[in-house]
């Protein structure tokens, strides 16, 4: 990675030549991972910067004296205030990721390009009829918009590979490992995406290692689990912002099968935290981990927690399964925790707190 480093060793004991080549690397990485480290200040280009976890992303970058160039095809004017508060630090486009010509020269002097954009679940299927909690097995494949999301993702990494070999880092996600028996899934789990989404983020895996294997881009794969911590009225994006919204209209929840399916929920804050930690550490190959908490929740339990800090029961209404419904994905973070010092901090309770207090809801009492 290109971002210069200085390190400042003070008051070691054992002199350089008694010290072995490992010990050396496990203090440069422990200082690496540091907060207290100081960074040269780097360039990083953003795409899908005006998303769930972009706009976040964004700001702790500018907060850590960072220069950011910020890409979206949508609403990227929502980054507008941070324009003046940037002190020129900020340059924000509205564009999509087509035209390798324009990509090639917002990529020239970049350290690191954080590929954050990407399509929803939904963009990838049609529902029949169009509510999706009623469509159950009624859903066509969107063919177009997966080849187009492949597309985009595609022109990244060549546009990459052909500026110097900027390095990439993308969200992939738990989907990739569908129906899987293994507990916890590992990176070493094999795949078995069976989703639109869990299909795309593993073919954008692969032709990620393609493009380290054969022109040598550095390319890491975040696999974020459950990711919720975003509140907008509207937003349909993760099951605990769609239960929060009907608890708060004293509307029930439904739930597709017994309620006991767990996963593994982790705030956004962390999810950040983790692409922070993964860009400072300067991996040189192809690099998968998981950003999970490592541990479960079931769907009941997520209602008993609303409902605790609510202080009033949640109506709950039991449907059946639908088609492709997971039992349980829970995912295991030592690789996270060993190789760039990654560990979840936001407990469930507390996400939980955040989003209802965004939410408007004035009095929170204690979880039971």
């Amino acid at each position: 990675m290109r971002i210069s480093l200085r390190l400042r060793i003070a008051n070691c004991e054992n002199p350089a030549g008694k010290l072995s080549f490992q010990d050396w690397q496990h203090i440069c990485r422990a200082l690496i991972n540091s907060d207290e480290v100081g960074f040269a200040m780097a360039k990083y280009l953003v795409t899908g910067a005006a998303g769930y976890i972009g706009q976040r992303l964004v700001r702790k970058l500018l907060l850590q004296g960072h220069s950011v160039l910020g890409v979206d095809s949508g609403a990227i004017e929502c980054l507008g205030p941070l324009l003046d508060k940037s002190r020129g630090k900020l340059e924000l486009y509205r564009a999509g990721l087509h035209d390798k010509a324009w990509l090639a020269t917002a990529m020239k002097g970049v350290d690191l390009c954080f590929h954050l954009a990407s399509k929803d679940n939904d963009e990838f299927q049609h529902y029949l009829p169009a509510d999706r909690e009623q469509a159950n097995d009624q859903v066509l494949f969107n063919g177009e918009s997966f080849i187009d999301a492949l597309t985009q993702s595609l022109n990244i990494f060549e546009v990459a590979a052909r500026t110097n070999n900027t390095p990439v880092i993308f969200p992939s996600c738990d989907s990739v490992y569908g129906p899987n028996i293994s507990y916890p899934l590992t990176e070493n789990t094999c795949p078995m995406p069976i989703s639109a989404r869990g299909l795309y983020k593993y073919q954008v895996e692969q032709y990620a290692r393609h493009f380290n294997l054969r022109y040598g881009l550095p390319v890491t794969a975040l696999r974020l689990f459950n990711v919720y911590g975003f509140w907008q009225p509207d937003w349909q994006g993760d099951v605990i912002s769609r239960f929060c919204q009907r608890v708060l209209s004293q509307e029930s929840v439904t739930l597709f099968g017994n309620g006991d399916q767990e996963r593994d929920f982790i705030h956004v804050d962390d999810v950040v935290q983790g692409f922070l930690k993964a860009g400072r550490t300067g991996f040189s190959g192809f690099n998968i981990f998981n950003l999970c908490t490592s541990e479960g929740t079931s769907l009941n339990m997520l209602l008993d927690i609303i409902g605790s800090l609510l202080g009033a029961p949640i109506k709950r209404v039991y449907e059946p399964y639908r088609p492709g419904d997971l039992n349980s994905a829970i995912g295991c973070s030592l690789k996270a925790q060993r190789q760039i010092s990654f560990r979840a901090e936001v407990t469930i309770a507390e996400g939980l707190r955040k989003v209802l207090k965004e939410a408007g809801a004035i009095t929170l009492q204690k979880v039971i």
